[in-house]
C-alpha cells in the first residue's frame, strides 16, 4: 500500500510565490530598456542612419541561432561565371605517364610473351624472345593510340603539356593505329611486308619523342617508353628485307627534324614574340 501510494502521488507543482516574485523583475527590465532605447539611438549616428531617424533599434539575433538565407535571394542572386578549365600537368608529370606507357605493357608482354612461349612445348633455350618484343608493341601502341580521339583527355591523364598542337596528337595517335593494324596483319598472314612496313613507319614518331625529351624538354628519363619501342621494334624489324634496317635510321632521323621545325613554329617561343609585338602595339 505504501508503494503504491508512492506511485499514485500527484506530481509536485512549484508555488505561485515564485512567478509572483519574479514578475516586478521582469517588469523593471522591460522598462530599462525602453527607457535606453532613444539614448542609444542619438549616441550613434550609424544606428541612426541605419534605422532611419526613427529612434528605433534593429532587433538582435542571437549569436546562437545562424542566420538562415532566403530561397528567394539565393535564386535572384547571378550565378558565378564558369571558371576556366584547369592548366594540364607538365611533360610527364600526369598521373597516368609510367602506367600506361611502361608497367602494362610490360607487364602484358611478361605474361603473354611467357605464356606462348611455355606453351609451344619448346625447351628454354629454343624460345624466340622476340615474343615479348611483339607483346610490348601490341600492348603499348594501343594505348597510346588513343591520343588520336581525345588529344586533351589523353595529355590532361598520360603525357601532359608536350608544347605541340593538337593536331600533331592526332597525327601520332594516327600513325600508331596503323602500325598496330600492320603487325597485327603481319602475325595473322606470317608476311614479311607488312612487318617491314610498320618498322618504317614506326621511325618518325620515335625521332619526335626522342627531340622532345632529350632535347626540346631536356627530361631524358622520361624518355624510357620510347626507348623501349625503339628496342622492341628494332627486335622485331623484317630480316628477310635488307633495306628494312637503313629505312629505319633515315626515319628516326626526318621524324626529329619534323619535330624540331614543328616546335620552332608553333612552340612557346613563337607565342612569346607574338605576346610581346602585342604588349608594343
Amino acid at each position: 500500500r505504501a508503494l503504491q501510494s508512492c506511485v499514485r502521488a500527484p506530481p509536485v507543482r512549484a508555488p505561485r510565490e515564485h512567478t509572483t516574485a519574479c514578475a516586478p523583475l521582469v517588469s523593471r527590465a522591460a522598462k530599462r530598456s525602453v527607457a535606453d532605447r532613444p539614448r542609444l539611438a542619438a549616441s550613434s549616428p550609424a544606428l541612426e542612419a541605419s534605422t532611419g531617424g526613427g529612434g528605433r533599434a534593429p532587433a538582435r539575433r542571437d549569436r546562437r541561432t545562424p542566420a538562415v538565407p532566403s530561397i528567394m535571394a539565393d535564386a535572384a542572386a547571378p550565378l558565378p561565371p564558369a571558371g576556366k578549365p584547369p592548366p594540364l600537368p607538365p611533360a610527364g608529370e600526369a598521373p597516368l605517364f609510367w602506367h600506361v606507357l611502361v608497367y602494362y605493357p610490360c607487364l602484358f608482354a611478361l605474361v603473354a610473351g611467357g605464356s606462348s612461349c611455355y606453351l609451344s612445348a619448346l625447351p628454354v633455350r629454343s624460345w624466340d624472345f622476340r615474343v615479348f618484343s611483339e607483346a610490348y608493341l601490341l600492348a603499348c601502341l594501343p594505348l597510346a593510340s588513343l591520343q588520336c580521339l581525345a588529344p586533351k583527355a589523353y595529355a590532361r591523364r598520360v603525357e601532359g603539356d608536350l608544347g605541340y598542337p593538337q593536331w600533331v596528337h592526332r597525327l601520332a595517335g594516327l600513325g600508331e593505329a596503323g602500325v598496330v593494324g600492320l603487325r597485327v596483319f603481319a602475325l595473322v598472314e606470317r608476311s614479311e611486308v607488312p612487318r617491314a612496313l610498320a618498322t618504317v613507319l614506326t621511325g618518325p614518331m620515335l625521332g619526335g619523342a626522342a627531340f622532345t625529351w632529350l632535347y626540346a624538354l631536356q627530361k631524358p628519363r622520361h624518355g624510357t617508353p620510347a626507348l623501349l619501342v625503339f628496342l622492341a621494334t628494332w627486335l622485331t624489324r623484317s630480316r628477310k628485307i635488307r633495306a628494312t634496317a637503313e629505312c629505319y635510321s633515315i626515319t628516326i632521323v626526318f621524324g626529329a627534324c619534323a619535330a624540331a621545325l614543328i616546335r620552332w613554329r608553333t612552340g612557346p617561343r613563337k607565342k612569346r614574340k607574338k605576346k610581346t609585338a602585342a604588349k608594343e602595339e
